[in-house]
């Protein structure tokens, strides 16, 4: 009877430790693919690792739609800015139905990433930004 219940206990200890195990697993901020539900500034770090300052404008925006992003000339908002591409990424709505009376509905993350160039051909700064803000920025950082 006692080996019996050590093995059980033995299999269930190790499926517990298994399955935290998995649910603790964080994406890398290096990975692949964009990681949405971060910060600006992670997310900001994520990118300056896809397209460094002084890559080529062209190159920047097809590395970014590769990763998603949907991207489009706009218009420069300072004098020293000549050139400036804004991609947008969103996250997709939740389509599970959830139970409202505990849950709240999942609220689509939308990004903005913005590409300026000094001289028409490379990118020169990277503003990063996101709706909702999120609560550390909304609530003065606290």
């Amino acid at each position: 009877m006692h080996l019996i219940s050590a093995r059980v206990l033995f299999l269930f200890f190790t499926l517990l430790s298994t399955g935290c195990a998995a649910m603790t697993d964080a994406p890398k901020v290096g990975s692949d693919s964009f990681q949405s539900q971060r910060s600006s500034t992670e997310a900001k770090t994520q990118i300056l690792q896809w397209v460094a300052i002084g890559t080529a404008i062209n190159e920047a925006v097809s590395t970014l739609k590769s990763k998603g992003f949907a991207c489009n000339p706009a218009m420069p908002i300072t004098s020293d800015v000549r050139r400036s591409i804004v991609c947008t990424y969103s996250t997709p709505s939740s389509s599970q139905p959830t139970n409202r009376q505990f849950v709240p509905p999942e609220v689509p993350i939308h990004w903005f990433v913005t590409l300026n160039s000094f001289d028409e051909a490379t990118v020169s700064e990277i503003q990063v930004a996101r709706t909702p803000v999120e609560l550390e920025r909304r609530n003065g950082g606290r």
